[in-house]
């Protein structure tokens, strides 16, 4: 399996994501926010793609929703931050595939600071 996760880091999240969680939580909309716009947040990664990141923020909506449910308003504050706040400050944003997201039921895009 190809990771953007040293092994240390990835046998953390694999362990973390076997865990049970309580019927209708989310770990992300639990997240503390570092940054906050009007419909979104930026939080920290518990579970960083350390073996290219030196600092590794989720941007996440407010609202539990997948991409296919974001508002037309979200999705205008979405390209307002990723032009301004984003650009600005990190070197890539990554969305993983659907096959890919650990998290599908909670749209977020990854906001990375490289190495």
């Amino acid at each position: 399996m190809v990771t953007l996760r040293t092994q240390e880091m990835e046998s953390k999240y694999q362990e973390h994501k076997r865990a049970e969680w309580p019927t209708g939580f989310c770990p992300l909309c639990e997240k503390e926010s570092k940054k906050d716009f009007g419909f979104w947040k930026v939080v920290e990664n518990s579970f960083p793609y350390d073996q290219i990141a030196k600092i590794h923020h989720l941007l996440l909506p407010l609202r539990h929703v997948t991409g296919k449910e974001l508002r037309a308003e979200e999705l205008e504050e979405l390209s307002m931050i990723r032009d301004s706040f984003v650009n600005a400050g990190y070197d890539w944003v990554i969305e993983p595939t659907e096959k890919n997201k650990s998290l599908p039921d909670h749209f977020h895009l990854h906001l990375i600071i490289g190495k």
